[in-house]
Formats: structure tokens, sequence, C-alpha cells
């Protein structure tokens, strides 16, 4: 439709979180911040792709499995047909998985059951390690008052665990917001709250469900750091999403669900 629009001499102006897909597309490239245009040049541009690179760890021969996946049928009640069926994968340990497919074809089903909200119909699924799943919407993960709240939410005050809140806050660039409401933020930072209150529980199978979705470009950044830290200390990362270039530079490889 754009081309078409295009092609009909209709001029388009775009706004987008991320400079990426439109890198060569748009005929002309502009960062607005705080109220202030400036125009990009070609240089920055490249720095700005080149940063979005993320060069994988090859995954150790030796890793174990982490979650196996044997002849899974998934189906919701009342429905008349299984959402997934006869599907076998496997998942090891500093591997990350890309799920890939059109709307319906399973994708969060599986990020479901994987996480223990909806138990196979038939087959065998297990997971060795404790997993831990961002939601498509995050904003169905926040309910405090405040940052710190939301993060701590669980957390016994006498635990050990409550040192690391700064830090996981820190990590994902959110210390600043610690005492405000996470529905004053902006939706990348609220989704990045979102993901923290996943991280404090170093999760050994981290899900991501569409985790790009509303993210700017440095939260984009932080999501790869987080990524690839999991996968660094020998977790593993799954993650569904129709973001083809986000997947092609963090998996290692993608499961085409139909």
């Amino acid at each position: 439709m754009i081309n078409k629009l295009r092609a009909n001499g209709t001029v388009l102006v775009v706004l987008a979180d991320s400079m990426q897909p439109w890198a060569h597309e748009a005929d002309g490239l502009w960062a607005l911040d705080r109220g202030t245009l400036q125009r990009i040049s070609s240089e920055k541009l490249q720095r700005e792709l080149e940063s979005a690179t993320t060069h994988r760890q090859p995954i150790p021969v030796d890793s174990r499995v982490l979650l196996k996946v044997d002849s899974v049928h998934l189906a919701y009640p009342g429905s008349t047909k299984p959402v997934v069926q006869d599907l076998n994968l496997q998942l090891r340990s500093g591997e990350c998985l890309g799920l890939a497919g059109a709307n319906g074809s399973g994708k969060t089903t599986l990020l479901k059951a994987i996480a223990g909200l909806l138990e196979p119909s038939a087959g065998t699924l297990g997971t060795f390690g404790q997993t831990g799943m961002l939601l498509q919407n995050s904003s169905d993960q926040l309910f405090e008052r405040t940052v710190f709240r939301e993060v701590s939410f669980g957390i016994p005050k006498k635990s050990a665990m409550l040192n690391r809140i700064s830090e996981v806050l820190a990590q994902l660039g959110l210390e600043s917001f610690a005492q405000t409401h996470p529905y004053e933020l902006p939706s990348s930072a609220r989704r990045l709250v979102a993901l923290a209150t996943v991280m404090i529980h170093k999760p050994q199978i981290l899900l991501l469900d569409e985790p790009t979705e509303a993210l700017d470009e440095a939260g984009e950044a932080k999501l790869r750091e987080t990524i690839a830290a999991v996968l660094e200390r020998g977790g593993a990362v799954i993650l569904s999403t129709h973001d083809e270039r986000f997947m092609e530079s963090v998996a290692h490889r993608v499961h085409l669900m139909r």
C-alpha cells in the first residue's frame, strides 16, 4: 500500500520507534529529540545499523537440553481441533530459538504451554529449569504503584533477592524510574519494566512474546543485552515475533509454525 501511494505521488510522513526498518525505504530520516528535529546523516545511520547487529555466540557442543517437546498437541477448552499438533522441539542451554508464523499459527499458545499455563492434550512437554514469560501485551503484567514495587512484588522483605532489584533496574536503564508509576512511563520503558519483573527471578528459559513491540531503539538495545546475558549464563531464550530483522539478529535458528 505504501509503495502504491508513493507511486501515485502521495507524500508520506511516518512516525516510528526505530529508524532501522525504514533505513533503505525513506527518502529522508529525521530524529526527534526533546521537540527538536535533526536530519540523520548517512554516517550516523550506518553506525546505528551496525550497533543493532548481534554477534551470536555458538551453542556449546556439550550444552544440556532445557526443553523437550515430543508429539505435543495443544488445544483450548471447547475448541474442535488442536491449535498445535504433532510438535517436536528441543532447546539447549545457550540457544536462542525464534518462532515465526502467521497470526493464529500457535506461537503464543506454545509459549503459554512452556510456561505451564496450558496443559498439552497429547504428547509430553518437559522443561528443565525455571521459566519466565514476557507477555505480548506487557501492560497486563503491571499492577503496582511504583516501578520498584512492581519489580519487587512477591519477594520477601528480608530476602537476599532484594539486592538484585537495583541491579536489574540499572541493567535495563530504569533506575531513575524506581519511584515512578509504571503507567506514567513511555511505552518503551513500560515494556522494559515488565521485562524486569521477569528477569528479577533469573529464569533459565526466557519466553518472549512479540518482545520488540513498542520498544524504541534504546529499549531494543537493552533487550538484546538481556538475551545475550541469559545465554551467557547458560540459559535459553524462545521468542515469538513478526519482526524478522530482530529475530535474524538474535536467533540461532527459527521454527516456522504453520
